[in-house]
């Protein structure tokens, strides 16, 4: 069941993303996903995802899955399937590493000349999103930054970084950015 809080907040992007549907914006990556959301997860399809991944979902965003929708409209080329996340591109690992401790608290900025031959995936995420040119954008699922939202960056040789501290404030920036007339990629312009 919902907090009170976490029901505010899904109202809130709802209605966010209604005037957004209203206004006929065209993001970043409109075609891809055409401002159309998947339909929402069940909460026993949400509770057997979370059983063979081992893990507990941060609770926003799994109040987002069974409030709002399960994948699609989203920043970058939308909303990854939940569902999908584990298997998307580079992140295809074993089952256990979607639960193991994500290794970072703070930005892992690189040294062009030390790039390693094969790019690690870092454990203990889920890809929200893909941006293109091999950027994703990851929830962090376990560790010390459990439910924050990063960047992973390192096919371009800057690294991983943290984007925001939340699923719900990534998601609701990405609409602010919208309804301000932007293209929806605000993380470019800061």
């Amino acid at each position: 069941m919902l907090t009170t809080v976490e029901l505010d907040r899904i109202e809130a992007i709802r209605a966010k993303f209604a005037s957004v549907i209203e206004r006929v914006v065209r993001p970043f990556g409109f075609e891809a996903h055409r401002l159309r959301l998947l339909p929402k997860a069940n909460e026993g399809d949400v509770r057997a995802f979370e059983e063979l991944y081992g893990l507990s979902l941060p609770e926003d965003y799994r109040a987002f899955l069974l409030g709002v929708a399960a994948g699609g409209a989203g920043p970058g080329y939308g909303l990854v399937p939940y569902d999908a996340s584990p298997s998307h591109e580079r992140a295809a690992f074993p089952v256990e590493a979607v639960a193991a401790a994500f290794p970072f608290t703070e930005a892992q900025l690189l040294d062009p000349e030390q790039l390693p031959a094969e790019l690690p995936f870092p454990s203990g995420t889920l890809v929200l999103c893909d941006e293109g040119c091999g950027y994703l954008h990851l929830l962090v699922v376990s560790g010390e930054a459990r439910g924050q939202v990063w960047v992973d960056a390192l096919v371009s040789d800057v690294g991983i970084f943290p984007i925001a501290p939340t699923f719900s404030d990534w998601y609701e920036r990405w609409l602010d950015n919208l309804l301000a007339g932007g293209d929806g990629c605000w993380w470019l312009n800061e």
